[in-house]
Order: structure tokens, then C-alpha cells, then sequence
């Protein structure tokens, strides 16, 4: 006996981060086959740094997640991607941010 199901699955973090995942499944007795595929978008986009903004402030503004080492990892990121022109000082006014994350 052949059965098939398909099973959607979406996940959010705080900011609305979505994981989907798939799962199709086969079986055949006692055989069962399953295949996840997650999809996510990378979404790049720029900032322009405001008077009173911290690099900290822009990755807790703009990270998905609540926990401090998510949003300490996304600001190394944000860092990481601007790194040939703010090195490892903090950021200024009027300066341009990349800045990437996934939804």
C-alpha cells in the first residue's frame, strides 16, 4: 500500500522570520521516505544611519530574534558586511549600512 501526504510547516521568530518546510511522505508497509525543504529569502537592503544610532541599536531594530546573542551575532554581520568602511569602530551619522537578513 502506497500512501502520500504533504505537510506545511511555517515557523516565525519576532519579525516575522519564516521557515517553511515540506514534508512528503511514502511509505510502503512498514517504509516511510521523508524530504524537508526549507525555504528562505535573503533580503538585502541599506540604511542610513540616524542621529543617536549604535550599530547594537540597528541589529535590535532590525534582527529577527529577542535572544541578545542573535542580535549580538547580527550585528557582527552588519559589521562584517560593512567592514571596509567602519573596520571595527561604530557607526555615524549620515553613513550608508548594507545590511542583509533572511525572511
Amino acid at each position: 500500500m502506497l500512501g502520500a501526504g504533504i505537510v506545511l510547516v511555517e515557523y516565525h521568530c519576532k519579525g516575522g522570520l519564516k521557515q517553511r518546510a515540506v514534508e512528503g511522505r511514502r511509505g510502503r508497509g512498514d517504509y516511510e521516505m521523508k524530504r524537508f525543504i526549507l525555504v528562505l529569502v535573503l533580503v538585502a537592503m541599506q540604511y542610513t544611519v540616524s542621529p543617536g544610532d549604535t550599530l547594537q541599536s540597528i541589529a535590535e531594530q532590525y534582527c529577527q530574534g529577542d535572544d541578545p546573542r542573535q542580535v549580538a551575532e547580527f550585528r557582527e554581520g552588519i559589521r562584517e558586511l560593512n567592514y571596509d568602511v567602519i573596520g571595527e569602530e561604530d557607526v555615524w551619522l549620515g553613513l550608508v549600512l548594507e545590511i542583509n537578513r533572511w525572511e
